[in-house]
């Protein structure tokens, strides 16, 4: 048996050496958190850009951006300047790289579809990763972009259709669908292009399960509002007084695809959001 007076004399030496792994360790976490700052110039055929944003995705978590419909929202942008240059800060990670040479982030945090955007591929099948390691200062040098940098392939995808409508059945021409992981996700994964008057919309997306939420152009962002449009795929009756969707956390109003599969008829009925305030004032007049 061991002694009281061996564990009085062990056990504070024993706590400091604890203790002293347990902040190796936190700091060890904290370390692998430290967010890194990267910089570097894009270039055009030999030549810096002038003007343009340089946007950055998480190589790890999705596929390469591509310009024939993979409409995926960056991780983060930076602005560049006259010489091309940039600097930015990330959490660490792998990182694909592209830049936009027009107007850039019209919508929804993403391009609009007059934006030229290329991705800094050099030859490599799916985009060059960058690589990004916790609190380092990087200058990745010249990052070459040109028209024929464009990646992706469509048969590791998946494609959803549908038409995007008021609760009349009137189509929603400026509707725009977001695909993310989880109803409370501050930013989607992918978003569309915003609709015509036909109010048909379509998505490309790598494999896994998404909600589905349709907002007008302009509203990507946040939660929503009272009076705006606002729809979740699998809600067909209109949403609560308090703006509360009923199916947001339910499998039923998931979409799950695999590689190649294509899904159509993937409605969405967008409803105005009520405004509770309202609701209670006209209550109170009618007493």
């Amino acid at each position: 048996m061991i002694s009281d007076s061996y564990i009085g004399k062990v056990c504070p030496a024993l706590s400091l050496v604890i203790l002293s792994l347990l902040l190796l360790a936190g700091n060890a976490a904290d370390a692998a958190e430290l967010p890194a700052e990267v910089g570097g110039v894009v270039t055009v055929a030999g030549t810096p850009l002038q003007s343009g944003w340089l946007a950055l995705f998480r190589a790890d978590q999705s596929c390469a951006p591509d310009t024939r419909g993979v409409n995926r929202v960056p991780d983060a942008v930076a602005k560049l300047n006259g010489e091309g240059r940039f600097r930015v800060e990330l959490s660490p990670g792998l990182f694909f790289i592209g830049a936009v040479l027009d107007s850039g982030l019209a919508y929804g945090g993403t391009f609009s579809a007059s934006d030229r955007f290329y991705l800094a591929a050099d030859g490599e099948a799916g985009g060059i990763r960058y690589a990004v390691g916790p609190g380092e200062k990087i200058d990745f040098g010249t990052i070459a972009i040109s028209a024929t940098d464009r990646s992706g392939d469509d048969g590791q995808l998946f494609t959803v259709q549908g038409l995007i409508s008021t609760e009349r059945g009137e189509p929603v021409p400026g509707a725009m669908v977001m695909a993310k992981r989880a109803f409370d996700d501050l930013k989607p994964r992918f978003v569309s292009r915003p609709v015509d008057s036909s109010g048909k919309y379509l998505l490309k997306l790598t494999p896994g399960e998404y909600l589905l939420v349709a907002r007008m152009n302009g509203t990507s962002f946040g939660r929503p509002r009272a009076g705006e449009l606002f729809g979740v795929y699998g809600e067909t009756r209109e949403v609560g007084l308090q703006g509360n969707f009923r199916n947001v956390y339910g499998r039923e109003a998931m979409v799950v695809g695999e590689a190649g599969a294509h899904f159509v008829n993937k409605d969405i009925v967008m409803f105005t959001i009520p405004d509770p305030e309202k609701i209670k004032e006209l209550r109170q007049q009618a007493k």
